[in-house]
Parts: C-alpha cells; sequence; structure tokens
C-alpha cells in the first residue's frame, strides 16, 4: 500500500507545487531538487532550536563524524539553509562526500578492540569540534548565534562521549550484553536520530 502520508512525501509535494522549474540551476551550479529554505519557514520555539543544536552534539559524541555527515547532506537537500553563511561549506559536495566517508569508516572502526575510547583527549577534543560544528550550523541555518549553537552542540558532545562510554561499559561489563550488538544499537541511534532531527527542524 502506497504511503501518502509522513515528511518526505510532504516534501516532494512541496518541491513540485513550490520548487523551481525543472534544470534551473543554483548560483553554486548545483541542480536545484529541493526548495531553498526560507527564514519564515524556521521553527521559532526556541526551546526546540537548543535542544536541537545539544541533541546534535549528543550524537557527535557517540559516533563524532555522524551528525556532522548528516548536516552537510540536509544543507545540499534544502533541509537546512547555510547559503551565504561561514558555514556554507558544509552543504559543499566535496565536504558531503568526505565527512560521509569518514563516518562510514567510524563506524567499523568502532567495532575494533585497539581503538582508543572516545573518551581519551584526543577523541573527546575531536567531537567537541564536530558537535560544535553541527550545533553552529543549526543555529546559523535559523540565522541565530553562531557561537551559542556551537556551544550547546560542543556541551551535547561532551556528555554524550562519556554517558555514552558509560552506557556501554554498564551494558556490557555489567549486563553481559555482547559489545558489538552493543555497538549496532548506538550506531542505529546516532544514524537514526540525525537523520530524524535534521529532517524536522523546519
Amino acid at each position: 500500500m502506497e504511503c501518502r502520508s509522513g515528511f518526505l512525501p510532504m516534501v516532494r509535494r512541496f518541491a513540485i507545487e513550490h520548487g523551481p522549474a525543472p534544470g534551473r540551476v543554483a548560483p553554486s551550479g548545483q541542480r536545484n531538487y529541493l526548495p531553498q529554505v526560507s527564514i519564515v519557514n524556521v521553527n521559532g520555539n526556541r526551546i526546540f532550536l537548543f535542544l536541537s543544536a545539544f541533541a546534535a552534539g549528543v550524537i557527535s559524541g557517540l559516533r563524532s563524524m555522524t551528525a556532522l555527515a548528516v548536516i552537510s547532506w540536509g544543507a545540499r537537500w534544502g533541509w537546512l539553509d547555510l547559503h551565504r553563511t561561514p558555514l556554507e561549506f558544509l552543504g559543499a559536495t566535496w565536504f558531503a562526500y568526505t565527512i560521509t566517508a569518514f563516518a562510514a569508516g567510524e563506524l567499523i572502526g568502532d567495532k575494533l578492540p585497539w581503538i582508543p575510547n572516545r573518551t581519551s583527549p584526543p577523541a573527546l577534543v575531536f567531537r567537541l569540534i564536530t558537535g560544535g560544528l553541527s550545533g553552529a550550523a543549526i543555529f546559523i541555518s535559523a540565522r541565530q548565534s553562531l557561537l551559542l549553537g556551537a556551544i550547546l552542540g560542543a556541551l551535547g558532545a561532551l556528555g554524550g562521549a562519556f554517558e555514552g562510554y558509560r552506557l556501554r561499559r554498564t551494558l556490557t561489563k555489567e549486563k553481559g550484553l555482547p559489545d558489538f550488538a552493543v555497538a549496532l544499537a548506538e550506531d542505529l541511534i546516532a544514524v537514526g536520530g540525525a537523520f530524524l532531527l535534521v529532517s524536522h527542524l523546519y
């Protein structure tokens, strides 16, 4: 039975009704498949905006590059508007493919026993950076403070890294669950949560 409700069908209908004419090219040279996000369409609930930036950071704490990869594709698909902002490069083709490749590699590497844990200084600093960028992208797409978004994202990454590490150790060491199964569940939460979050910002 064909699904006639939900976010993606709604986006497709909106794109058909209000999107650019077929073949129209965006200023950056890429084809417009979805309408550009308007500031008027930004969710005005500031609490939701704050929670979204923090949640993107938490996802970065679980998987350092997942949220940023989804945000990059979200910018390309019209879920966020980063045009003419300092973070416009996040929606560039080269960045989207590069960060996606690294994110996929991280999902594989996380299962290897010799990989340092996420709370080690280098890994934690990298998560603070990617979480900060993710939160900043969400805020600046709503034409809000880039710095505030970065702070919220970094704080979320800090919490996500330590709580994710603690929970994984509890489930594997104390509850006796297989580490591989716990890691896969964490992957699903990070990837699924990132897509759910970014696709529902507007």
